[in-house]
């Protein structure tokens, strides 16, 4: 769906592919509606996402054999939205793709490289990858494999840390919450609201009660808010539409849009007048909102709001996700496709939106699923722009919905019926063939230190393995 204005806030158009559904057309309140999709659309991906179709076969080396698994706090949350990696090696342990090494065509690498960035495995960065290197050439060496490996590696430091990961364990692939190169993919935040199911308990450290919450339909719930939006704003590149958005003038009516206190590095924290009290949510500063607070906003508003910052990608993409409450994203036109804005060239986050960044774009048609407007016309007049969402009328937003649950499964981590894991192997094995395998491990070159397998040995019996 996607949400632009040609004059200042003059003719509004959205254009909402619904797959697998008649095309239909309207016109409302001055803006052009259109509904297309179908068998001819040229975006269409009616994929069946179940099991059966697609599957790929992999082989996951037992974890128990890794010192940076078994010598971890492998209990600890790294960070609730950015801490996935626990909780996706537990379901890919389950998986019913999960074979033999021989046919295997994914490897799965189960180190916790979170816990090894973060410091909180036994022993130093450099001991750990050099004992995974060896269990991998040891198991290589009595099972002969052609797979291609993979680790998962969701916390934001680990962005900077990948270089070293594969110093010593080649160029394997990486999920992550950022997009790095060529061979990383990208997989989705975990979900406030549905990370604690039965089976993922311990990964749900926070103060959020979640017998709060149910799986009725946003729709029905009753709408306070026409649009929400909470979250840092800061004076630095990625946060120009966030700035542009409080700095801006006119009337949001019904907006529930604040600025949470930032406690690190204020001198980059943008000058926004504080809120006068509980009714006062119109583009003011608060301070820290609970997590239970923000969800609940968010289920009593029309849209959620997301506008990037540090990085492209946001936890409120997939918290609106889990409440099924319609996403309006703010993206700049860059030749044939959109880009975030910011530091792409530091961190290779540039490319199409669609298809570059967001996770697994050959699954889930996110130009359906999100409502978009062009940066530069949010930036000329946000209020405006925040009003024109005025105009979209119920019943489409009620099949936006519908969509948004329908897909739900692929990125939302925490749901009982989740298809994240299965999703993130599809997407694995698509990756540039043949440039993302370290099945010869063994012919790399050490890492930046001289470590010989003498000293590694020597390291395993002090620690008794």
């Amino acid at each position: 769906m996607h949400l632009w204005s040609a004059t200042p806030l003059g003719l509004l158009a959205v254009a909402a592919c619904l797959f697998c559904q008649d095309c239909t057309r309207a016109t409302v309140e001055g803006m052009a509606l259109s509904v297309s999709g179908g068998r001819d659309s040229k975006s269409e991906v009616c994929v069946q996402n179940d099991l059966d179709i697609n599957p790929v076969s992999f082989y996951m080396y037992p974890p128990v054999l890794f010192s940076g698994y078994t010598d971890c706090l492998n209990e600890r949350q790294p960070d609730f939205k950015h801490g996935s990696g626990p909780v996706l090696i537990r379901q890919l342990a389950n998986h019913p793709w999960r074979d033999g090494p021989s046919d295997a065509e994914i490897c799965i690498v189960p180190v916790l490289f979170d816990h090894l960035t973060l410091g909180w495995c036994a022993g130093t960065l450099e001991q750990h990858l050099l004992q995974a290197r060896q269990v991998i050439e040891e198991e290589d060496a009595r099972d002969p494999k052609r797979c291609r490996h993979v680790g998962i590696a969701t916390n934001w430091r680990s962005t900077e840390s990948v270089a070293a990961f594969r110093k010593y364990l080649g160029q394997m692939i990486f999920a992550m919450n950022s997009k790095g190169d060529g061979c990383t993919l990208l997989t989705p935040y975990l979900a406030y609201k549905s990370a604690a199911p039965p089976g993922l308990e311990g990964y749900g450290h926070n103060t959020l009660r979640w017998e709060v919450y149910t799986d009725r339909p946003s729709n029905q719930k009753e709408k306070r808010f026409l649009v929400e939006f909470g979250g840092q704003v800061k004076r630095k590149d990625g946060y120009e539409d966030r700035l542009a958005l409080f700095n801006s003038t006119g009337e949001i009516p019904k907006s529930y849009i604040v600025m949470v206190d930032d406690w690190e590095r204020e001198g980059k924290r943008a000058h926004v007048r504080a809120c006068r009290g509980p009714d006062d949510t119109d583009r003011c500063r608060r301070g820290r909102v609970s997590l239970q607070e923000f969800t609940e906003i968010r289920e009593h508003s029309r849209f959620s709001l997301f506008l990037r910052g540090d990085e492209p990608l946001s936890d409120r993409l997939f918290n609106a996700f889990a409440s099924q409450v319609p996403v309006v994203a703010v993206f700049d036109e860059s030749g044939d496709g959109l880009t975030p804005g910011g530091e792409e060239e530091k961190y290779g986050w540039g490319g199409d939106l669609f298809s570059g960044w967001l996770p697994f774009p050959d699954i889930i048609p996110w130009k359906d699923l999100l409502i978009v407007i062009d940066g530069k016309t949010f930036r000329e007049d946000p209020a405006g722009a925040l009003r024109s969402l005025e105009s979209i009328p119920q019943e489409q937003l009620e099949k936006l919905q519908k969509q948004m649950k329908k897909y739900r499964p692929d990125i939302d981590i925490g749901v009982f019926n989740t298809r994240v894991a299965s999703n993130l192997l599809r997407t694995a094995a698509k990756l540039l063939p043949g440039s993302c395998s370290i099945t010869n491990v063994g012919e790399l070159q050490f890492g930046v230190h001289s470590h010989s397998h003498k000293q590694h040995r020597d390291w395993r019996k002090k620690r008794g393995g």
